[in-house]
This record gives structure tokens, sequence and C-alpha cells, in this order.
């Protein structure tokens, strides 16, 4: 009995950290295809009805995030960089504070319980008709 007690909690422990991992490494394949289809949204210029083309791309990445993600702790930024051939590539960056949910982990991974992703896309803007 005492030797499961030993080796169980390492099991455990090593389970819990395999599940963690899993989560942010979901959280950051939805992070990435998410800014990818909300900066393929404003590259073409496409718009929501009654939003502007920075409230499109944001309920873009809302949409795309399944659920996984608190909208209202997401960090959108959109940056144009240097101008080439007329029109300037514009840079979409998302950040988010992942939280960890094994204290243990949380010690070896992160600060402060957190863990912060960050996902973002350079894509050049197609010229309008």
């Amino acid at each position: 009995m005492i030797e499961f007690a030993i080796w169980g909690t390492i099991i455990f422990m090593v389970i819990f950290g395999i599940i963690e991992v899993s989560l942010i490494l979901l959280a950051q394949n939805v992070m990435e295809s998410a800014v990818f289809n909300a900066g393929r949204a404003g590259k073409v210029g496409s718009v929501f009805a009654g939003m502007t083309p920075q409230q499109t791309v944001r309920q873009t990445l809302i949409n795309r995030s399944s659920g996984l993600l608190q909208p209202n702790q997401m960090r959108f930024t959109q940056t144009e960089l240097a101008e080439i051939g007329g029109l300037a590539p514009i840079r979409y960056t998302l950040e988010y504070d992942w939280p960890i949910f094994t204290p243990l982990i949380g010690q070896f991974i992160g600060q402060n319980g957190r863990i912060t992703l960050r996902a973002e896309t350079i894509l050049q803007q197609e010229p309008t008709p």
C-alpha cells in the first residue's frame, strides 16, 4: 500500500501534466487558426453588417476561438508595417494569458499560475476594386 501511495502520486502528477500541456497546445492551435482567419477577413476587406473592419476582425477571432478562450481576456493588435509595393502589410497579433489549472505544474511553467500564449500572422492587404 505504501508503494502505491508513492507511485500513485507520481503517476497522477504525470497524467495531470500531460492533460495540462495538451490543453495549452490546443489553445495555442486554436489561437493560430483564429488569428489567420481573422487576418484573412481583414485582408480581403470583408465586414459583418453594421461593423467596422476592426470589429469584424475581432468578432471573427471570437467566433473562431471555439469557446475555449475568454473574449474579454484576449489582447488583439493590428499593426501596419513598412509599405511594400503600394500597400502596407498588416501584422495581426493575439495574446492570451492561459490559466494553469494544476498548481504544482504551475510552479514549473508560466508565472503566477498563468502562461502567456501568442499567435501572429502577417498578411499583405489586397487592393480594393
